[in-house]
């Protein structure tokens, strides 16, 4: 576990504010919306492991003056993640396989690649610096100043970046993000909300996409 750290406080218009938490929040806020509404590259993908992952790491290193292994990078505590990950992993994956049957779902996730390698591949590229971003920055970046609270503040703009999504997946993103806050927090990596997202996801797809085999 983090201990609180204190940092110094930044004075705007009369009032003083943690720094730290002023780019945490901020960049919660405005990555997602950036996200969502800009297109720089043909290549989504890499435009969003750039603007989840990149640049994360560039405000750690430059603005923190810390290492991206202080943000859930290592493996933490393995065995408890690889028991997270084959449990709650294997539950996941099944219960997205059902919800995917779901005509919305089907509507929204229906259309790509049907490869078992394809389907990994976009699961991952998808998914990597988007949970480096909420389950690591975000998670061990506010840690380091809330301690566990921060389980509770990553997964609300987690569950509000699913909002236009199909109304299940954004319901329950809220629940799913502090579960894994929880499991990236007490093994100290994100690499293992990573692959139980990863695995609900490719299930997702998996199943979504059935009537195209």
């Amino acid at each position: 576990m983090i201990a609180p750290q204190p940092y110094a406080s930044m004075d705007i218009l009369g009032l003083s504010f943690d720094p730290k938490t002023v780019i945490l929040i901020s960049l919660s806020a405005l990555l997602p919306i950036i996200g969502r509404y800009r297109r720089f590259t043909r290549w989504l993908r890499l435009e969003l492991n750039l603007l989840y992952l990149v640049l994360p790491w560039t405000v750690i290193v430059f603005a923190f003056g810390q290492s991206p292994l202080d943000y859930g990078l290592g493996l933490g505590d393995w065995r408890r993640g690889l028991a997270f990950t084959l449990i709650v992993g294997g539950a996941v994956a099944v219960g997205g396989a059902w919800a995917a049957r779901r005509p919305d779902l089907c509507a929204y996730y229906g259309r790509g690649a049907v490869g078992a390698g394809s389907i990994l591949a976009e699961s991952a590229g998808a998914l990597l610096g988007w949970e480096f971003f909420f389950r690591g920055f975000l998670l061990f970046g506010l840690g380091q100043l809330y301690g566990a609270d921060a389980i509770w503040l990553q997964a609300v703009p987690f569950a509000l970046a699913h909002l236009g999504k199909p109304w299940l997946e954004a319901l329950l993103a809220f629940p799913g993000a502090v579960i894994s806050g929880y499991i990236a927090w007490t093994t100290g990596s994100f690499w293992y909300p990573f692959l139980i997202h990863g695995a609900q996801m490719s299930a997702v797809l998996w199943a979504a996409r059935r009537d195209q085999r």
